[in-house]
Order: C-alpha cells, then structure tokens, then sequence
C-alpha cells in the first residue's frame, strides 16, 4: 500500500499550481465538442482544481448547469478567485450528492493521482452520482514511469466493477492520454 496523501500532496502544490491550458486546448476542443453535441442538462466536475474546465466550456458556450468538487482547500479557493464559484468541498472518497445527480460526470486528470487502494471506492462514487454519461481523461494506455504522486490502474476493469460500459475512447500525445467516454449500465 502506498504511503502517498494525495490531500497533503495538492494541498500544498495547490497553493503554487499554475493554470495553464496550451498543452491541453485541442483535448479540451474534443470535450467541448462532445458536450455540444449531446446536450447533457447537468455537469459535475469532479476534482475541478481552478476552475480551469469549467472556464474553457463556458467561454466555449456550454450552457448546462455546472457544478464543482474538490476536496483541496487551496484548489477550492484559487477556483472562487479565478471564476467566483468555490467548488463543494468533497473528502476524497464519498461525493456529497444523491444517486444519480449529474447528466454528465467530469473527471479530467483525478483518478491518476488516486492511489490503488481508493480507486474502486473513488471510481463507484463517479458512477453512483452520474445519471447517464461519464468522461474521464487521464493517463494512456502506453506506459511511461509516472511521477510519485501518479500511479497506474487497469481502467477496464475499474469501469466493469462500477457497471459502466465504453462507449468512446479518443487518444492523445500519442496514447499516453486517453478521454474515455462511458455510460452506466441501465
């Protein structure tokens, strides 16, 4: 079992974490674009950080009811003074909404930072508030050593065990990032 506290971890890299969004505009685009084409009513974005994705889709015309998560203070409070929203706060495991809440449940580059022995409990919580779809972006399927605060998981499997079927992949800097888009079983 890993000794990593991903809390302790982005709590502090939270107070110095820069918001950029040039490496990630086209991958940012393709979400955009799938957002704009199935209209989903709600949107959780979970681990939201600053606000950074919720700034793109808005500027992009996004229009659904949006709300954030995160359970960094630091994060929660960079993303009130970059957007004027402060996320929920969440304890990393439990999402403070009912079943089934969101149309859509956004995880962009969370579940990499998880460590195994929370990912199942953390990837049922994205399942159990979303409604319809999910849209997970995180590392690939080509493997590269990651940093101490990343770690690898068998996605398939994780998204099997919380009932939610691939319905689209797209892959990005060569498979080393992957938008998996997954959709809950009945």
């Amino acid at each position: 079992m890993s000794q990593f506290d991903p809390q302790n971890y982005w709590q502090n890299r939270g107070q110095r974490y820069p918001v950029t969004t040039a490496k990630v505009e086209t991958e940012m685009a393709s979400l955009a674009a799938w957002i704009d084409k199935r209209q989903p009513a709600s949107i959780l974005d979970v681990g939201s950080g600053w606000g950074r994705v919720y700034a793109y889709l808005k500027a992009q015309g996004i229009t659904a009811t949006y709300q954030m998560v995160d359970f960094v203070d630091s994060m929660r409070q960079g993303c009130q003074d970059a957007t004027g929203i402060l996320p929920d706060k969440w304890d990393g495991m439990t999402l403070p909404y009912s079943d089934r809440s969101f149309d859509l449940v956004l995880s962009v580059d969370v579940l990499l930072h998880v460590p195994p022995a929370d990912i199942g409990r953390v990837m049922a919580e994205h399942a159990r508030v979303s409604r319809r779809w999910l849209y997970i972006i995180t590392n690939g399927t080509v493997y590269k050593p990651l940093a101490k605060h990343c770690f690898w998981h068998d996605y398939l499997r994780l998204f099997s065990e919380a009932k939610l079927y691939v319905a689209g992949a797209r892959f990005w800097r060569r498979g080393m990032r992957v938008h998996w888009i997954l959709e809950r079983f009945g």
